[in-house]
């Protein structure tokens, strides 16, 4: 894969002139150019300036990673991970480079430290998100192998589901909350995460996943008498979201909350007669509320 000087920047956080003046000064990490003299970078480059950036905001200066052989870096960032670094930053970084070398191990250590240290919650909305939000720039451009999205993702979904295996069962009267996403939406982890803290907050969760049509929902509310409904839209989907809207105009005695991108939301006509929860926390009120 080849990445842009910009796409550089943004994944590592490093500025352009400060790449240029690395190149200069201390001939590290030069540029390759095509016949057109557009620079760019290959994955090793990206790979080694990601950990460049992590050591750098450990307290290292450029002029002595310059200095350093491949393995002395390999060897430097390792110690930054075993001391588990609290940069939000940096957790980011290594999670890209766990992507690029489908590296489970190193991803396992970043995911567990992070929940270990600011809990899920937190560490979805100040590490995972940012990590996928920057990773969508590379998908929409073609910059970034499709397996390797489809590794990074499906780690992220099995922690998900581990974590809420093992919290407790919810009671026998708690409320009853039921999660889908409709039919045409496969992106499953705001769901997951949806469904980790809904369980957390002793609500009993009925999960039916992805791929759900408007049209099967009411005989499954009839039957389990669930009086709320979260889905995510993260995707433009005309003709499942108004079924979905006219089903919420029939049933107004059900709560049917709906998160995930808000110009998608605001795309989908008479949405007000559902409710929209912009992030997690406002979904947690609502769990905490009812």
């Amino acid at each position: 894969m080849k990445y842009t000087m910009s796409q550089v920047t943004q994944l590592t956080g490093i500025q352009a002139h400060t790449l240029r003046v690395w190149e200069r000064r201390y001939d590290f990490i030069k540029a390759k150019r095509k016949e057109s003299k557009f620079r760019y970078y290959t994955e090793e480059q990206l790979k080694i300036l990601l950990k460049t950036s992590i050591l750098l905001q450990n307290g290292f200066r450029i002029s002595t990673i310059a200095n350093l052989e491949l393995d002395e870096i390999n060897w430097e960032v390792e110690a930054v991970f075993n001391q588990s670094t609290e940069i939000e930053s940096d957790k980011i970084q290594a999670l890209v480079l766990a992507m690029l070398n489908f590296d489970e191990a190193l991803f396992n250590r970043i995911f567990d430290q992070t929940v270990e240290s600011i809990g899920v919650l937190e560490g979805f909305t100040k590490v995972f998100y940012p990590f996928l939000n920057l990773l969508g720039g590379m998908w929409v451009y073609n910059k970034a192998n499709p397996a390797h999205e489809h590794f990074i993702s499906n780690l992220i979904r099995q922690k998900l589901i581990a974590l809420t295996d093992i919290l407790a069962s919810p009671k026998d009267n708690a409320q009853t909350i039921v999660m889908f996403l409709l039919e045409g939406d496969d992106h499953e982890l705001a769901l997951l995460l949806a469904y980790y803290l809904a369980k957390q907050a002793g609500w009993k969760v009925i999960y039916l996943g992805i791929r759900v049509p408007a049209a099967d929902l009411e005989p499954i509310l009839i039957q389990t008498k669930a009086e709320t409904l979260f889905t995510t839209f993260t995707i433009l989907n005309p003709a499942e979201q108004a079924k979905l809207t006219e089903f919420a105009q029939r049933n107004g005695n059900i709560s049917i909350l709906i998160s995930g991108s808000k110009t998608v939301v605001e795309s989908i006509p008479d949405y007000s007669s559902m409710k929209y929860l912009p992030s997690p926390y406002d979904f947690i009120s609502f769990l905490e509320k009812n």
